[in-house]
């Protein structure tokens, strides 16, 4: 097994996959948790698959590689490496988009980033940004890669003081519903609710009882506040 260190978590490599501990907070809940709520969504987005670990290095999460012989990952800031990483509304839809679309051929990337900001104002994530927007390159070819890297969401932090009040990146450098609403009005989305029943059980076998309740209680806020229903945990 190989450790590596990317972002705030630590990772284990084997053969199987990555297991991705936690470091300052809940992380691994909450890409456990971001993922089990996605397969509620009906949307054009795919997800990684993550599964709650815990051994005698700690609790966190596991997932498999999303990519196999001769694909690689492609974040965003790779199609313009030298520009800054936090674009403003203007550049996104006047440039980068229109530029990404003709370069990969990937004509509803515009709704496609729709849907993963709205996903990302469900889950509260604090950290999506164009190095974890991500495609998958394979003979010049490109399709969306699974959403993925949601640790950074659902109050991951929220009792660790070490970070106080700071909150980490966004594409756009404004807040959830800003971008969202942005986005929407260019876009549209076609993202639903489709069920609101959730299992959570045992999850309190892995994580601290008090961190899941926790960040059930967001995601059961931000659902109602956008969908106006109900999520159920069981």
């Amino acid at each position: 097994m190989k450790i590596e260190y990317d972002g705030l978590q630590s990772k284990e490599v084997n053969q199987k996959g990555w297991i991705k501990y936690d470091r300052f907070g809940y992380e691994g809940l909450s890409e456990v948790l971001a993922y089990r709520f996605s397969r509620l969504l009906s949307s054009r987005l795919s997800f990684c698959e993550y599964t709650p670990v815990k051994t005698d290095k700690g609790t966190g999460c596991f997932s498999r590689s999303v990519i196999s012989g001769g694909e690689e990952l492609v974040p965003l800031y790779s199609f313009f490496p030298d520009e800054q990483k936090n674009l403003n509304a203007s550049q996104l839809f006047d440039y980068y988009i229109p530029y990404i679309i003709e370069t990969t051929g990937l004509q509803d990337f515009g709704e496609w980033l729709t849907e993963m900001f709205v996903f990302d104002m469900l889950i509260e994530n604090e950290d999506r940004n164009p190095g974890n927007i991500l495609l998958i390159a394979s003979d010049g070819k490109y399709r969306y890669a699974p959403v993925m890297d949601n640790a950074n969401s659902l109050g991951y932090r929220d009792s660790n003081y070490q970070f106080g009040g700071a909150k980490l990146a966004k594409p756009l450098m404004m807040s959830h519903s800003d971008q969202v609403h942005l986005f929407m009005n260019r876009y549209g989305s076609k993202l639903k609710l489709c069920d609101n029943k959730i299992m959570v059980s045992d999850l309190y076998d892995y994580y601290l009882h008090d961190d899941v309740i926790h960040a059930i209680e967001i995601l059961k806020r931000t659902v109602s506040g956008y969908f106006h229903v109900e999520l159920i945990f069981y």
